[in-house]
């Protein structure tokens, strides 16, 4: 149970990088 629960937190944190990587990304090709 303990392991699905840090799979599931680990994902979350994937996702929360990509779209902060993905966000620098777009502003610094405006810029």
């Amino acid at each position: 149970m303990k392991k699905k629960i840090l799979k599931y937190v680990l994902q979350m944190f994937i996702n929360i990088l990509a779209a902060a990587a993905t966000a620098l990304g777009t502003t610094s090709c405006v810029y």
